[in-house]
Formats: structure tokens, sequence, C-alpha cells
């Protein structure tokens, strides 16, 4: 339906004048959305500019309308939409039509909203996405030694420090990322790089210009090729650096061009997700939403998704990794990020990665959220802390132009001064620990994938106010997730992993109307709050909530979700959307993994700011997770308690073999809680400055003795003490000449 505005609007200063937004438009999705058109004499244009009424930002409609039915029997297509022509039907009741500009798109999407039977139809759009990094100088230092994120090095340390690294030979003792490709949506990878080349497999794809070319399309473009060279830079081939999956295999996928404006449609962005499902295993997207208000996820997008995880890699599921953003809020009063407001990162099928600085504290810019479910090293400019050695384009393209007179290779790669920074150098070390224990194990699917990145990681600063225990007994902080994965670990774990029954869904409907209160005079500010009676037992692994809302201003608002354990998750900090809330939003978290569904969940909204009030039409709590019978209601089986521990006393967070993983993270794995699964045996590898290392499986609770002797049968000498480390402790030590056996004793 179109119709002329008859509406003025306010302009700077109060002032009054017509508006430059001429015409109105209804499109039919979940409801009629009013959309004002910008009038334009370019009757031939490809995309045409909207918004919505009272909202700022707009949108850009393209030249091709989706269109979804209530039955199955096709629209008769030709008689309602002459202009278009049916470009793909994406499944029995859904179609993707295209026509030559945007106009024929617009008004053949309105007509058919009108139509019976016909249950959406809306023109596709593309939005304002970015690559997430920030650049910072920093010390200029040699490349394998500067790769802190793979392996802290201390030539001073003695012992095995608690680090930010990825641990990542530990996990090269199994696996380097053999037999899995990883497809990189971004600006394009160097093909031809020495570190890269080796690995460069396919398919690739240029979603601008719809051509198989995996090709950046602009000499300073560089972005993909830094984050290919993070995740599958090519190992042991004396040049450069390394991946941290060296072995994996890469596939390029261009969504941008050197303006950063220039994007697919949704329904390139839904090719971009359905592209190699069955050849590629992992998916890494280092960019998102660029703004501080709700993107959405559209319906091609979201159907390309589902069928990622589902049917992607023999059913298996594609493992999706995106950058959490760089929108944290740098001071009091300044627009504060959430990555919730992010449809992409918000999304539970897609593992969410925030940035830490090498000291383990979030970095400045990582935007925070609920559903942010892991970190890794990303740099901050910010503090002056080091960004990540990477590849850059070879010679005088891309980013680093400076050549060093003793290093004719250093304008091929992020050195010296030129380093990355950000989620979008944290998201790729990420997406190759997923490649790691893929590789290690092909027969996980895509939601024990991400179990196993947040069962293997750990919190470096405890410090975060925000960390806290959930109800499983596990750290989690909207800041950082579960925290930084270790890859030896995350592939032992899958080695040994168990595996799953798909996640069940259970829907808890409130469709009781209540108004969000506005603050009393004073400040005094009022709650609104709604519960869930849940009934059924699940260990949940992912938790969202719908509300069908109104609010003129967003960022007045609070909204938090309470488990039956008392866990909180923040779906929505104050600060961060400024203009009028969504009229349907669903919110998610992954902080409630391993909780029990059984019990009272609470919502609760605060509006903030006097001034103005808001509406709540309905919530829905959406939780998935694994059916079980659990009586005592704490997240673990009957049977499996019963097996162990012969009743139903212990708790999800003790741990009664003491071997650092508690009992909700046994039950989860499908481990024996009452056993140490991991050998204390020893095994020796070598530094990079030559010293020798010991190390052996470790507890934080546990310290440790070395011995060392001569020979066998000679008496031992205590060389050492060594504080405890979970998953694993260690010593350093010069190597000698000679024979020297060593011995590791738990401290008595």
């Amino acid at each position: 339906m179109i119709r002329a505005a008859t509406l003025l609007h306010l302009a700077l200063l109060g002032v009054l004048v017509p508006s430059a937004w001429a015409q109105r438009i209804e499109f039919r999705g979940s409801r009629l959305r009013e959309y004002e058109l910008h009038p334009t004499t370019n009757s031939a244009a490809r995309w045409l500019s909207a918004r919505r009424p009272g909202y700022r930002h707009s949108v850009e409609f393209g030249r091709r309308v989706v269109v979804q039915t209530a039955g199955t029997n096709a629209p008769a297509f030709g008689r309602l939409t002459p202009r278009l022509r049916v470009k793909q039907q994406v499944n029995e009741r859904t179609w993707l039509l295209e026509g030559n500009t945007a106009q024929d798109a617009v008004h053949a999407a309105a007509r058919l909203s009108q139509e019976a039977g016909i249950t959406l139809a809306v023109p596709t759009q593309r939005r304002r996405v970015r690559p997430h990094y920030p650049l910072a100088p920093v010390p200029n230092d040699p490349y394998f030694t500067r790769q802190y994120s793979l392996e802290t090095f201390d030539s001073e340390a003695a012992f095995l420090p608690v680090s930010v690294d990825l641990n990542a030979r530990a996990a090269w003792a199994f696996t380097r990322g053999e037999n899995v490709i990883v497809g990189v949506g971004d600006d394009g990878i160097e093909k031809t790089h020495p570190d890269l080349a080796a690995n460069y497999a396919g398919p690739n794809y240029n979603f601008l210009t719809e051509t198989p070319s995996g090709d950046h399309v602009a000499r300073s473009l560089y972005h993909g090729t830094a984050v290919a060279g993070l995740i599958a830079a090519v190992g042991n081939n004396r040049t450069g650096l390394t991946g941290i999956a060296p072995q994996a295999k890469l596939a390029s996928w261009v969504i941008f061009d050197e303006t950063d404006t220039n994007e697919p449609d949704e329904s390139g962005f839904a090719a971009l997700f359905g592209t190699g499902n069955q050849e590629v295993g992992v998916q890494n997207h280092s960019w998102g939403n660029a703004d501080y208000s709700f993107v959405e996820v559209s319906v091609l997008e979201d159907l390309a998704l589902e069928k990622a995880v589902t049917e992607g890699r023999g059913g298996r599921g594609v493992v999706l990794v995106r950058s959490a953003g760089n929108t944290r809020q740098t001071f009091t009063g300044a627009r504060a990020g959430d990555a919730n407001l992010d449809g992409y990162a918000n999304d539970p099928r897609q593992v969410a990665v925030a940035a830490v600085r090498p000291d383990g504290r979030f970095a400045s810019y990582s935007t925070p959220g609920s559903c942010v479910l892991v970190a890794a090293p990303g740099g901050d400019f910010r503090g002056g802390y080091a960004g990540l050695v990477t590849t850059d384009r070879v010679g005088f393209a891309g980013l680093n132009a400076f050549r060093d007179p003793d290093d004719p290779s250093s304008y091929d790669y992020l050195v010296g001064s030129r380093l990355f920074v950000g989620t979008s150098a944290a998201a790729p070390l990420v997406s190759g620990v997923a490649a790691l224990v893929i590789s290690a194990r092909p027969e996980l699917r895509w939601f024990e994938v991400q179990q196993i990145l947040a069962l293997s990681a750990r919190h470096l600063d405890l410090s975060d106010v925000e960390l806290g225990s959930n109800g499983a007994g596990f750290r989690v902080s909207p800041n950082t997730g579960f925290g930084i994965p270790d890859a030896g670990t995350a592939v032992r774990l899958a080695r040994s992993w168990i595996l799953q029954f798909a996640p069940e869904t259970l829907r808890i409907t409130n469709a009781e109307p209540q108004v969000i209160p506005d603050p009393l005079p004073g400040g005094i500010a009022l709650l609104l709050r709604r519960e869930f009676a849940v009934t059924n037992t699940l260990v949940l692994q992912h938790v969202q909530l719908r509300v069908d809302w109104s609010h003129p201003r967003g960022r007045d608002l609070q909204v938090t979700l309470t488990s039956p354990s008392g866990w909180k998750s923040s779906l929505l900090r104050p600060g961060t959307e400024s203009e009028p809330v969504l009229g349907v939003w669903t919110f998610s978290s992954a902080h409630h993994l391993g909780e029990t569904s059984f019990g009272t969940w609470a919502l609760e909204i605060l509006d903030t700011v006097t001034g103005q009030a808001g509406q709540l039409e309905e919530a829905t709590l959406i939780l998935g997770g694994r059916a079980l019978i659990d009586t005592d209601h704490d997240g673990l089986e009957d049977s499996w308690e019963q097996t162990a521990f012969g009743s139903l006393s212990q708790g999800p967070a003790e741990d009664p073999d003491g071997d650092g993983w508690n009992n909700a993270s046994e039950h989860l794995a499908g481990r024996d809680p009452t056993q140490r699964e991991e050998a204390f045996e020893l095994a020796v590898g070598r530094e990079k400055d030559g010293r020798l290392r010991l190390t052996w499986p470790g507890t934080a609770q546990e310290s440790y003795q070395v011995w060392a002797t001569s020979g066998l049968g000679r008496p031992a000498t205590l060389v050492t003490n060594v504080p405890g480390r979970f998953p694993e402790a260690g010593w350093r030590l010069e190597a000698r000449n000679g024979t020297e056996l060593y011995e590791v004793r738990r401290s008595p």
C-alpha cells in the first residue's frame, strides 16, 4: 500500500518543515510495517532509500522481493508482479523475485502485501555493516616470538604463566586443522601470498560482482588477508608466521570493497551463509552491526543460517564464528554498544567472540553482551597493548608499505608499527580453534563445538566486576563470555566427547500487556517484572527472550533475565539504542550453559530516564537444551548421578575427583566425574630459546614438586616447587649434557 505523506516532521531547532520523505509504503512481514520513501528522479535506480517513521537511520531497498505464503501453492506471480521474475524458490513456501529496478520491487512488494494467502512480502535491503577492526602502533618484534596469541614466551619465566595464549602447540600434537575448510566472509584474500597460497582452496565467490573470485577488488584492501593469516597461514615453511590451524584450507567470500559501503543486499548475505556448506566446516565473519541500534537478520538470512547448521557438513552443521564488535562505551555518558543489538552476533547459531588485551582483560573497544560465548587476543591500541602479527598484501599493496632493510619480506606482513587489532583479530583465532576441533573429531555437531569452546575456556582477569558463576558453576561475563579457549584442551575434549542429540526447544509465552513505567519524580525507578514458570527439565545450551514492545527512546531501557539459579543475563544495557525500539526483538544469552530450565525465570525491564513510558505487549521465553530426567533439578541427569555417585547428593559446581572439571562440565562432556580422565604423565618439549619444558595435567588447587636424579635407582633431589595451573602445569629448565631423569609429584 502506497500513500502520500500528509504529516509534517520536526527538523532541527524545532522548526517545522515539509518532509523530504514524500511517500509512505507498507510491507507485510510479521506485521504490516510502514516505511517512508525518499523521492528520486532516477526511476532506473538499483537502490531506493527509505526509513521507518520516527527513525533516523535509513535503509536501502533493492530490486529483489522475498515472498512467503501460508500454504504451498505458488502465487500467480506473472499476473501479480509482471515486472518481476522468479529468481529462486528458497523452499516450498518462500520465493525470491527480481526486477530491473528498486522502484519495481518496492511497488510489487506493496501490492503482494495486500494479497490473501501471502504472509510476507518485503523488498530486500542493504544495511550499514563494516569490518570490526581498529589498528594501533606497537613495538617492532620478530614474527614468531610476537605471536603471543598462540603461545606465550617469557625468557625470564621458570613456570608456565597463566597467560592469554591459546596453547596452540598442545593442539598441534593431535591436529593442525587437516581436512577442514574455513570460509572467510570479508574483502578478499591475497591468494598468491607466500604464507597463504598453499592453503588457498575455495570455493571462492565475490558477492558484489556475483563472480567466482575471492580476490581483493582494490590495492588498499587487506582485512581479509589479515584474517586469513591468523586462521591458516602455512606453518613450518620458514616464512613469516603460522596460523592457529596451519593445515586448514581457506575459501574467500568477498562482501566489501574499498568504501565499506557497497555490500550485498540480504539475499547476497543469505547466499554467503549458504556457500559451500558441505565442503566448508567453519565460517569466519569479522564484521557486523555498524550502528548502536538494532540490526535484524532478514528472513532470507535466517533461512540460510538455519540451513547451514541443520544441513551443512553432512547434517552436522557449519560452525559460524563472528566478531562481537568494537563499540564498547569509552567513557561515562558516551554511547554504549551492546552485542545483543546485532542480529548476527545475537544469533545463538553463531559464536560471538570478544577481544582481550595481552594481560587477559577485555579490550577497551570490545562490545559486551550476554550473547558473547568466548574471547581471544585482539590487542588494544588505547592501552598501548600489542596487537597481532599477521599477513598483509604482498609488496606495497594493503596496509603496511614499510620495508625493513634487514627484512625484505616485512611489507608482506602486518608487523612493526602496523599490527592487527580488534574483535576482527579475535574471531579468526576462535575460527582456527574450531577448525582444530572439527579436524580432530569430524562427527561433532555445531552446537557441540560451541560447548567445547566454552568448556575449554578460562578467565585471566578475575577483577572483572561482571564476572560471576552461573548455576552450573561456570565462570562467565558479558565482557568475555566463558573466557579464552585453550586449543589443546578443546582438542582433547573433542577426542573423548560423547556425542549428543540435537537440542530441544521450549517456549513459554506471557501475553499480558503491561506498561513499561516511567520513573517517578526524583528518579525513583519502577520495575516491570514478568515471571515464567517452567516445569520441563532441560540442561541448557542457549536461552532467548522474544519481546513485542514499544518505547520512544531505547537508550533509556535496561533488560535483565534471571534464571531459577539466580544468575542474571544482561540482555540490554542502558545508553545503547537511541531510537524507538523495534516492535519485536529476540534477545539471546549463551551464559546459562549447563543450568537447568526448571523453575521460575524472571524478566525485568527498567526505564532509567524520566520523560517517556513504553509498553510490553508480549514476552516469550525460549529455552534450548537437552531433555533429561532430573528430579533434584540441578542440571545433572539422575541416571548419570546414580551411576557415578550412587545418589543425587552431588551439585553441578562440585569437583569430587579434583581434576579441575566440575560435575556440570563432566556431565556435558560425558566424562566420569569420579576419576581423573587424563593420566598424570610428564611430557617434554622444547621452547623457542632452546630450554626444555616439562608439562603435566594440573589444577589450580594443587601444587607440585619436581625431583631430579642422574639415573634409575639413584637418590632423587627436590629441584623446585611449581604452583598449580589448570589445565596444564609446567616448568622450564636449561638443557644439560648427560642424562637426567625428572619426576613430578603432587605436593603432600
